[in-house]
């Protein structure tokens, strides 16, 4: 039967030992807590309701690049990220979409990851949005980085953010430069707070940065930056901070631009990471993939 009736009801059977319990992802313990991580579509399975944390990332923007001379071109943005803590969640089997990072040479925006769970015995659905791309910088070319995704937000989306922007590019040795992507917002639909409780993140995505006329091309955006200072915008061209989680890890950080040192957020292993900007032959680092994650003691 349903395990949802009451909050109250759930901690009392987490403390005979009855709960909470999640499968169908990778299962590790840390600081007295159980992490279930999900790094593919498929489905999530809550064996035993009750009180978790939880965190849902979209996939970080690409770029685009030839091998030819003088290709400067911006990061990708970060995904967007949804994090709650202390939500209940009922007993049940849930479908995900995991938002997949762009694996070659393009365009190419990260994807959404969503997610429908219940709890308090009634459904909601969140949405984080992919990574908008870097701009693509040559012969002639010093366009801007584009917004992240995100569907329209609609009834059944109780909570949405947009990916982040991406950063602009840069036509060699001063003769121009394109802007950053914009930023994401945050929505909700009338019927928030959602019933299954909880404490949750008020973070929008950030904007891409410029990039400058001599060399410095714009960075992706962080795909958080939430009311506690936890996000920074991108600025001379390092990719913007992602938001950092209970579990210490930062999700959904930008790309840097091509040729600029110093921090790199985006990575393979950066969940949700915009892809490196890409300086002449090399093809930068690429974006990271979205994922969803509960805990619980």
């Amino acid at each position: 039967m349903p395990f949802g009736s009451s909050k109250a009801a759930m901690m009392g059977a987490a403390g005979a030992g009855g709960g909470p319990k999640f499968s169908g992802g990778t299962e590790t313990s840390s600081g007295g807590y159980t992490y279930v991580t999900y790094t593919s579509s498929g489905t999530v399975t809550c064996d035993t309701g009750g009180v978790v944390d939880l965190i849902l990332v979209g996939a970080g923007g690409g770029v685009s690049w030839n091998t030819g001379y003088i290709t400067q071109n911006g990061g990708g943005g970060g995904g967007g990220v949804i994090s709650g803590a202390g939500v209940t969640i009922d007993e049940g089997t849930y479908s995900l979409t995991i938002g997949a990072g762009p694996t070659a040479n393009g365009a190419n925006k990260g994807g959404y990851s969503e997610i429908t769970l219940t709890g308090e015995s009634s459904s909601f659905t969140l949405r984080s949005g992919g990574g908008g791309h870097g701009a693509y910088g040559g012969w002639g070319a010093c366009s801007s980085g584009t917004t992240g995704t995100q569907s329209d937000p609609s009834t059944s989306v109780y909570r949405s953010v947009w990916g982040a922007g991406g950063g602009g590019a840069v036509w060699y040795q001063g003769y121009c430069a394109g802007g950053g992507g914009g930023a994401g917002t945050l929505q909700t639909n009338g019927s928030w707070p959602i019933p299954a409780g909880g404490t949750w993140s008020t973070h929008a995505s950030q904007a891409g940065s410029a990039a400058n006329s001599w060399n410095n091309t714009g960075a992706g955006g962080g795909g958080a930056d939430d009311t506690a200072g936890k996000g920074v915008p991108a600025s001379s061209g390092n990719g913007g901070e992602g938001y950092t989680w209970l579990d210490g890890v930062m999700y959904g950080p930008g790309g840097p631009g091509a040729n600029v040192s110093g921090r790199t957020w985006g990575s393979t292993t950066a969940k949700g990471g915009g892809w490196g900007g890409v300086a002449y032959s090399t093809t930068g680092c690429p974006a990271g993939d979205g994922v969803f994650i509960v805990r619980y003691e």
